[in-house]
């Protein structure tokens, strides 16, 4: 959703341009500060908006959407820039938090868990048709259970002969993907779905140290447990810096806040 809200502020003597430019469908917000473009994973608030924690230059801006998603605010020490467009912090006046850059980095981990867990669901698609093709190879950083579940249907098709097993094994792995899918999904917004997630990829990654056992060729998929223990590791990143984000980003939040206009904000100048 284009949503290009626009403020003009000045800090310390420096302009800062600062543009919501659209929420997609998955929740995050792009948000441009003097033409550069970050995209971030808005902290909600029920029955306020969501929120942004997010850095102009070497001061902490908080940004507000409101529950309509079409008007939006920032704050800076808690003093709205709807209501005070042109507000200028004064010289020496210092951010509220010890480490204004904390933010920035708990963005990137937040990003970077997302990323990760979402080239699992990719690869996790991409191993259906090298399964079904007859590949020699595969995508080890993916979910184990859908390659066990269509090897498993592709054996009993080739002994017993039909296309039903196959297509059934299809559905489930398909399901599966959905289900990590679904679990991505709700990760953009809620640490609790991420620590889920979290939850059945370490159930995948013990069936497929079981499966190593049982075919006594564990040295065979040493390689896969090693991407496991990467997504895992991934997941857990995104779980932690996710609730620290969402923490910090609520401490932030200003105790009294104005009533806000449902029309959408433009710059001064327009």
């Amino acid at each position: 959703m284009k949503l290009n809200i626009k403020w003009e502020i000045k800090i310390n003597e420096a302009e800062y341009y600062i543009e919501l430019i659209e929420m997609n469908l998955l929740g995050k917000a792009t948000l441009s500060v003097n033409g550069e473009i970050s995209k971030y994973a808005p902290t909600s608030q029920s029955g306020i908006g969501q929120w942004v924690l997010f850095n102009c230059g070497k001061q902490e801006c908080l940004l507000k959407i409101n529950p309509d998603k079409k008007s939006a605010d920032i704050f800076i020490n808690g003093i709205s820039l709807n209501d005070n467009p042109r507000y200028e912090v004064l010289a020496g006046e210092e951010t509220t938090s010890n480490n204004p850059f904390a933010s920035v980095e708990l963005h990137r981990k937040v990003r970077n868990g997302l990323s990760s867990f979402f080239s699992v669901i990719i690869l996790s698609i991409v191993n259906i048709f090298m399964v079904l093709f007859n590949s020699p190879i595969s995508f080890p950083f993916s979910i184990f259970s859908t390659t066990l579940v269509l090897g498993t249907g592709t054996a009993l098709t080739e002994e017993f002969g039909g296309i039903i097993i196959t297509a059934v094994c299809i559905g489930i792995s398909i399901a599966i993907i959905a289900f990590y899918a679904a679990l991505y999904y709700f990760s953009t917004k809620s640490t609790i779905a991420t620590w889920i997630a979290f939850a059945f990829l370490l159930v995948d990654t013990a069936g497929l140290v079981f499966v190593g056992f049982l075919s006594q060729d564990f040295a065979s998929i040493v390689i896969d447990i090693a991407f496991h223990a990467w997504i895992l590791w991934s997941v857990i990143q995104l779980a932690i810096a996710r609730k620290k984000l969402t923490d910090l980003t609520l401490s932030k939040i200003p105790t009294s806040i104005p009533t806000i206009s449902s029309v959408e904000m433009l710059s001064p100048a327009e």
